[in-house]
């Protein structure tokens, strides 16, 4: 988590392993082991007032088994983030009137940002990977996102790529996103940045006969402003996208080191040109140098 500055609020990072398909079960099982956690561990978790015994409140259909009672405000965020709801729409409920609002909005409205870090295994076939706000879930085997959270219909998009690559690093290689800032500030309040990358398949022969398999990409830019978040269609998700497709060419580069032959032929080439040009210079000055003593001996230089 970073503040409005950009500065570390010194949480320590959270990992999560992506996997390359996601089916059902496995989000149910990413929303149980990554979501309800973050709920019950968050600092300082507020006391609900205890129901009495015997009442079982609603869960207003969140109920993941039946019976299910949520008596208290964090029974009913939990059950929600469970199946992955929005939780702006519990204020009203009757377990969570006068209680504080979820953390989440907090870190809305104090502009907090995050840092990403990782690496994703990728066939090499087009694709695109990308970072958008709300969380995830699926509805009739459709991939959603909830942005209930963001009630102000705004989200910043300013971001900064301090490194991307599609392989491992060789010496030379110029990766043209890396140390990239993108900064809006208010002048875009929602939209998609969108970077397109041709990746290109590289060989890279070291000197020493170790090859390095890696990929050096190229890139193009596009931002496009959306409307709110209430009226967006579908397929305009507000984040930035990185959309990248793979060569059918391959670009090989191998290490050499020159021959001693032809180091000493490049020296005597260098030599014997030094001494042309001083050759011609030594010429010159001596002609200029004869044609000014017989002006002087025949008394028609002035």
């Amino acid at each position: 988590r970073l503040d409005a500055n950009g500065e570390s609020l010194g949480d320590s990072p959270e990992k999560i392993e992506l996997k390359q398909t996601l089916h059902t079960s496995d989000l149910k099982n990413l929303e149980k082991t990554s979501k309800a956690p973050r709920v019950e561990s968050a600092p300082e978790p507020e006391k609900d007032d205890a129901q009495p015994p015997g009442k079982c409140l609603s869960c207003y259909g969140a109920e993941t088994h039946p019976g299910q009672c949520c008596n208290t405000c964090n029974d009913l965020r939990s059950a929600y983030t469970a199946r992955g709801w929005a939780l702006n729409s519990l204020k009203d409920s009757e377990q969570c009137k006068g209680q504080p609002e979820h953390p989440v909005f907090k870190e809305l409205e104090d502009h907090e940002g995050c840092r990403l870090t990782g690496y994703l295994n990728v066939t090499k076939v087009a694709g695109n990977f990308h970072i958008s706000p709300g969380r995830t879930h699926e509805v009739n085997s459709v991939h959603v996102y909830d942005l209930g959270a963001f009630r102000d219909g705004k989200f910043n998009i300013t971001h900064t790529i301090h490194s991307l690559s599609f392989g491992r690093q060789f010496p030379g290689i110029h990766n043209p996103l890396d140390d990239t800032t993108k900064n809006f500030g208010n002048e875009v309040t929602i939209g998609m940045y969108q970077y397109y990358i041709s990746v290109v398949p590289t060989r890279y022969n070291h000197i020493d006969g170790h090859v390095t398999e890696t990929n050096q990409y190229s890139v193009t830019e596009h931002l496009r402003n959306l409307p709110s978040l209430q009226s967006l269609k579908p397929g305009n998700l507000p984040g930035v996208f990185v959309h990248y497709d793979f060569s059918p060419m391959r670009v090989e580069i191998t290490e050499s080191r020159e021959a001693l032959t032809h180091f000493l032929t490049q020296l005597c080439a260098i030599l014997g040109g030094v001494f042309t040009v001083a050759g011609m210079v030594d010429q010159m000055v001596y002609q200029s140098m004869k044609a000014v003593q017989k002006k002087v001996s025949i008394g028609k230089f002035n």
